[in-house]
This record gives structure tokens, C-alpha cells and sequence, in this order.
């Protein structure tokens, strides 16, 4: 019976051609292992089973050996230890790749990556743990023509782009997927730096508006807008030179007037620049002193910058024809909810003046500023 034994044991030993450098090969073609190796198995139609445990049985391994690798069946992935620690060998397939498109991406889409963390607390977290180190986290070249950007979307819909343009040398903020335009050419150039000129260029105002009275408002056409004594009127603008946000409310070519009628509701916060002047006419002539015509900025109703006051009164019982237009400019902070007026006064001998129609003479500029 020993010898039986003996006579089975070599045989397997045989089968695993044993080489005489203790190099094990298991195949069933007799060939020698490779060289390099202390167990070659070749097969072409089975596989390597190592051994499979759940993960308590894997953590209650007694003194686990420093490269001990073995599959865990709880989390279906291929375990080693380090000597210190368990480590996951494979988490099912870590990255995918469409060959149609050639997209790489993460097979896991809750998968947070860390570069220079082992804890990413975010989707991509970069971290430099060199506190000496002024480098940036992030460095975009972009090599020959094209742009050096940065893209940041909202549900795939609303976006911001930040970057170098290319075509015109400005680091810029825009409000689409590219970077396009000059702030004066697009609107949705938000920002635009230079390190040429070391600073700011230009910032997109986004709220432009000009417009005029061109003496539609009563009859003659061209007369104008008819303005009583000693009430602050508000100016009906009726005609739009330009309005980049559409934030202008032109007033009707007849009355009734709507309270909005001739004024400018911006859509975003921010300090505006108002430029205004309104020419007057007035008949009779007017020789009585203390005799003037205002103009003013109103906000939701309460002035809130007055222009020059003019003098009326002439001593040889002439109006003074150089002495009618005047003019208010300032700087204001708007809300998005606020309503802007243009508003005159006169006190012109009793009697009704004439804001003077017509693009040269009564106007209102607006600029978004900031």
C-alpha cells in the first residue's frame, strides 16, 4: 500500500514537471515552465481560482501575509494585503471606453477622484499638500490656435465660460459655451482683461437704452409734449434708438398714457449712468423773473438727481433761445424692480411750454455701468 502511494505521488509530481530549480509548471503538454517563473500554468480552456471568502472571513485572517491576495465575495472584488491594510485590488471595471467615440470615463458615475487627497469630498478634488507652493491646482494650456477655457454648465442649459480668447489675446467671462465677441459686439461677453494693458478692458454694460421724443405725442406731428406749469411731468419718450434688454416702455402716440409710459425698468442690479435733456418752447415770451424750466431723475416716483435749473427771464421781453435745454446726468444704483423717469418743470409765466420733439433735442441715455 506505501508503495502504491509512493508510485501516485510521483506520478503527479510528473505531471506538474517539476524542473530541477523547483520551478513548478501545470499544463497538459509536458513543457518546462518559463524561466522566469516558480508556477507557469498554461490552459486553454479553464481559469486560475484563487481562493473566495466573504469580507469577515477575509478581516479575521489570522497574521495575514504581506501580498496575500484572495477574492471577496461580499464586494464581489479582488482583495490584497500590504502588510499594514486590506486594499482593494479591482472594483469591477474602474473605467469604461466607447470606441465608437472614444469617450473615457468612469464606469462608477458617484465615483469622487482625488488628486493629491485620499479623501475626495467632491466629484474632482485637487488638493496640494506642499503649503510652500504657489504653482496653480489647475494649469489649461491650450496649444497653438483656439481657446484656453473653462467651461461651467447648469443642467446642461444655462452656462458660463472663462478663459483666454485666442482670436482676440483677452482673458474673458462669457455667458455661453464659448467664449465669443467683444463686449460691445456681443452682449454676452461679460468680461474682458488684457495683461497687455494690465487691467480691465471693458465690462458688457448688459443694459443699453436710448431714446427719444420725436413729437408724436400730440398734434402737429413735431410739436412735442405739451408741459403744464408747476407740475414735474413725466417726458413720453415714444421713440427707441436702441435697447439692448428690451427694458424701454415707449409711450403711446395719443393719449391716455400709461403710468410706465416713457420709462426704463432695468433687469439686473447694478449703478447706471442717465444722461437726459429736454429743450423747451414757449409762447409768449416770458419777461417775468424767478421764471424757470427743470429737469430731474425719478426713481419709482421720488427724485432722486436734479439737473441744471434755467432761467426764463429776459429783461428786453425775449425768451432766452440759449438759455432753454436743460440737462441732468448721473450715476444711480438700480434695482431690477426699479422704474426710471425723466421728469421736467416750468414756471413760465402761467401758461403751458412745449418739450421740443425731435431727436437733436429731448433724449435719455442709459448705461449699465457695474
Amino acid at each position: 500500500m506505501k508503495r502504491t502511494g509512493t508510485l501516485l505521488a510521483a506520478s503527479i509530481l510528473f505531471a506538474f514537471a517539476i524542473s530541477t530549480n523547483a520551478q513548478v509548471g501545470i499544463n497538459s503538454t509536458g513543457n518546462t515552465p518559463d524561466s522566469s517563473a516558480m508556477l507557469d500554468v498554461t490552459a486553454l480552456n479553464k481559469g486560475l481560482l484563487i481562493p473566495r471568502m466573504t469580507t469577515t472571513n477575509r478581516i479575521m485572517i489570522s497574521s495575514a501575509a504581506k501580498g496575500l491576495i484572495l477574492y471577496d465575495s461580499t464586494s464581489m472584488s479582488f482583495w490584497f494585503y500590504n502588510g499594514t491594510a486590506w486594499n482593494e485590488l479591482l472594483y469591477e471595471k474602474l473605467w469604461s471606453r466607447n470606441t465608437s467615440n472614444f469617450f473615457t470615463y468612469l464606469q462608477n458615475m458617484n465615483d469622487r477622484i482625488g488628486i493629491g487627497t485620499a479623501t475626495p469630498g467632491y466629484t474632482l478634488h485637487i488638493s496640494d499638500q506642499i503649503t510652500s507652493n504657489n504653482d496653480p491646482l489647475l494649469f489649461i494650456e491650450k496649444m497653438g490656435s483656439g481657446d484656453a477655457s473653462a467651461a461651467f454648465f447648469k443642467n446642461q442649459t444655462q452656462c458660463f465660460t472663462v478663459g483666454f480668447d485666442n482670436s482676440h489675446n483677452y482673458f474673458k467671462i462669457s455667458d455661453t459655451s464659448v467664449l465669443i465677441g467683444d463686449s460691445y459686439v456681443g452682449k454676452h461677453n461679460m468680461l474682458t482683461m488684457s495683461n497687455i494693458n494690465r487691467g480691465v478692458v471693458h465690462f458688457n454694460h448688459q443694459s443699453r437704452a436710448r431714446a427719444f421724443l420725436t413729437g408724436m405725442i400730440i398734434p402737429p406731428v413735431g410739436q412735442g409734449q405739451i408741459i403744464p406749469m408747476g407740475i414735474w411731468t413725466t417726458i413720453g419718450f415714444d421713440f427707441i434708438n436702441y435697447d439692448e434688454q428690451s427694458e424701454f416702455f415707449l409711450a403711446p402716440s395719443s393719449p391716455p398714457y400709461p403710468a410706465n409710459a416713457g420709462s426704463f425698468t432695468p433687469k439686473e442690479e447694478g449703478y447706471y449712468q442717465i444722461n437726459a435733456r429736454t429743450e423747451f418752447n414757449t409762447d409768449p415770451p416770458d419777461n417775468t423773473t424767478n421764471s424757470y424750466v427743470r429737469i430731474a431723475i425719478y426713481v419709482n416716483g421720488v427724485p432722486r438727481s436734479y439737473g441744471n435749473s434755467l432761467n426764463w427771464y429776459d429783461s428786453n421781453s425775449d425768451k432766452s433761445y440759449g438759455n432753454n435745454g436743460p440737462v441732468v446726468s448721473d450715476i444711480l444704483h438700480l434695482n431690477f424692480t426699479d422704474v426710471v423717469t425723466i421728469r421736467v418743470w416750468q414756471n413760465i409765466n402761467g401758461s403751458s411750454c412745449v418739450a421740443l420733439g425731435g431727436q437733436a433735442v429731448t433724449y435719455v441715455s442709459i448705461h449699465k455701468l457695474s
